[in-house]
């Protein structure tokens, strides 16, 4: 698989994006409604989730960098159920590729530059 390392003075990384679908912001509602919290306004950033990641390219074998990505999912799913103090069981699903695919869309950027690269 790829390569375990990020070298950013090299700017050898890549990024993946992590947007939330319409069925996670349907239940977020509902959740924050049953936690009495409903007569706030939801937010949920405009901008997604970023992660650096080992670049694109490092994984060599086809299928390797979306093997990679469907065995973060569920990392990542419990994470975004622990920005807003939810557990796996105010989910009511298993935390599971699928059920992440359910509630988020993954994209990729093979490149990414750092606001030093402007000076």
């Amino acid at each position: 698989m790829g390569q375990n390392n990020i070298d950013f003075p090299r700017r050898d990384f890549s990024v993946v994006l992590v947007d939330p679908k319409p069925s996670l912001l349907d239940w977020l509602s509902v959740f924050m409604e049953r936690k009495g919290l409903g007569k706030y306004r939801l937010y949920y950033p405009e901008g997604n989730l970023v992660l650096i990641v080992p670049k694109v390219d490092s994984f060599r074998e086809p299928g390797d960098f979306q093997r990679f990505l469907d065995e973060m999912k569920p990392n990542l799913l419990r994470a975004e159920l622990r920005r807003f103090k939810a557990t796996p069981e105010d989910l009511g699903l298993p935390l599971t590729k699928e059920t992440f695919d359910k509630f988020f869309t993954v994209s990729w950027r093979e490149s990414a530059l750092l606001m030093s690269d402007f000076n």
